[in-house]
Protein backbone atom coordinates (compact mmCIF):
# COMPACT_ATOMS: atom_id res chain seq x y z
CA UNK A 1 0.00 0.00 0.00
CA UNK A 2 1.46 3.34 -1.03
CA UNK A 3 0.49 6.60 0.60
CA UNK A 4 0.73 10.21 -0.40
CA UNK A 5 -0.47 13.19 1.58
CA UNK A 6 -4.11 12.72 0.59
CA UNK A 7 -4.26 9.41 -1.29
CA UNK A 8 -3.73 5.72 -0.61
CA UNK A 9 -3.44 3.26 -3.45
CA UNK A 10 -2.51 -0.33 -4.12
CA UNK A 11 -1.72 -1.33 -7.70
CA UNK A 12 -2.03 -4.98 -8.72
CA UNK A 13 -1.39 -6.53 -12.12
CA UNK A 14 -2.91 -9.68 -13.55
CA UNK A 15 -1.56 -11.40 -16.62
CA UNK A 16 -4.06 -13.54 -18.48
CA UNK A 17 -2.78 -15.68 -21.31
CA UNK A 18 -5.63 -16.76 -23.54
CA UNK A 19 -5.39 -19.03 -26.51
CA UNK A 20 -7.91 -20.01 -29.13
CA UNK A 21 -8.05 -23.57 -27.86
CA UNK A 22 -7.75 -24.67 -24.25
CA UNK A 23 -4.65 -26.83 -24.41
CA UNK A 24 -1.26 -26.12 -22.94
CA UNK A 25 0.87 -24.21 -25.41
CA UNK A 26 3.89 -23.62 -23.19
CA UNK A 27 5.43 -26.83 -21.92
CA UNK A 28 8.64 -27.95 -20.29
CA UNK A 29 11.68 -25.66 -20.48
CA UNK A 30 9.83 -22.98 -22.45
CA UNK A 31 7.21 -22.68 -19.70
CA UNK A 32 9.92 -22.50 -17.02
CA UNK A 33 11.80 -19.76 -18.90
CA UNK A 34 8.65 -17.69 -19.45
CA UNK A 35 7.83 -17.98 -15.75
CA UNK A 36 11.33 -16.78 -14.83
CA UNK A 37 11.16 -13.81 -17.21
CA UNK A 38 7.75 -12.72 -15.95
CA UNK A 39 8.89 -12.94 -12.32
CA UNK A 40 12.05 -10.95 -13.07
CA UNK A 41 10.11 -8.17 -14.76
CA UNK A 42 7.65 -7.97 -11.86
Amino acid sequence: MRKLSHVQYDIEYYIVWTTKYRYKVLNGRIAERCRELIRQSC
